[in-house]
């Protein structure tokens, strides 16, 4: 881990802070699953795609047709892992090694609420998109606060690309 610029005041928060040592999701700091989000059509999120093993947090996407599941989700199954904790903004570090497959692979949060709603996205990258293979893609969204009224599709959004010189998904890298 790089930790935070040497001349910031960064400290970290305990609730979101986790080096996965054990072999089970901490279910004291994290949900298995997005409480609030099935996933991302057609991939439907499923608790038992998340694993820990050996200090690496696993979430695991699979083809696969789940019966019974909600209009729109179909053909494979993906994971996601929540805080239990909100927060709006920070210094925040990963180290991770993306699916080399057709998926969006993501480390994001955010804190929603009736009055504000905003987001950051560390990274989303199609490990194992063709052409998208070595491509970071960062944001930071505000999609509405007490003065500011936007929607999910007409909001402030700050977005950086960012191009790798090797393919994200063929080795661990830290995301901060």
């Amino acid at each position: 881990a790089s930790g935070p610029p040497e001349y910031s005041a960064w400290e970290p928060i305990t609730a979101l802070t986790d080096e996965f040592n054990s072999n089970l999701l901490d279910n004291t700091k994290w949900h298995d699953h997005n409480p609030t989000w099935q996933g991302r059509q057609p991939a439907l999120f499923l608790p038992e795609n998340v694993s820990v093993k050996d200090g690496i947090l696993c979430l695991e996407a699979k083809v696969e047709t789940v019966p019974d599941a909600p209009e729109g989700y179909h053909s494979f199954t993906t994971a996601s892992v929540k805080a239990k904790s909100l927060v709006r903004y920070g210094y925040f570090e990963i180290r991770a090694k993306v699916m080399g497959a057709g998926v969006c692979n993501a480390f994001w949060f955010y804190d929603a609420t009736p009055d504000m709603w905003t987001e950051i996205d560390v990274f989303e990258i199609g490990g194992g998109v063709k052409g998208k293979e070595k491509i970071d893609h960062t944001n930071v969204h505000v999609f509405h606060t007490p003065e500011y009224k936007g929607t999910v599709k007409d909001h402030i959004s700050d977005s950086i690309v960012w191009q790798s010189p090797t393919n994200l998904a063929d080795d661990f890298h830290v995301y901060a």
